[in-house]
């Protein structure tokens, strides 16, 4: 009877440097994903809405100054 056991373990040296190669690169995308959403992504939000505050302000404000000089 043959043995149709599988080897779950790296056999060589580079074959175990691929996999914790692969194992870290992994581990660093789905870190820097983590990261990017939770921290970066709101508060790219929330200066986008400062921003646009920021110029509807400057408008108002500048459509009332060529008002006055007009008149």
């Amino acid at each position: 009877m043959l043995s149709t056991r599988r080897h779950t373990k790296p056999r060589s040296l580079f074959d175990r440097n691929l996999l914790l190669f692969l194992v870290l690169s992994t581990v660093g995308h789905v870190t820097t994903l983590t990261v990017y959403t939770m921290l970066l992504l709101p508060q790219a939000k929330e200066v986008g809405k400062l921003t646009a505050w920021q110029i509807n302000t400057l408008d108002v404000a500048l459509s009332h100054i060529s008002g006055a000089a007009s008149i």
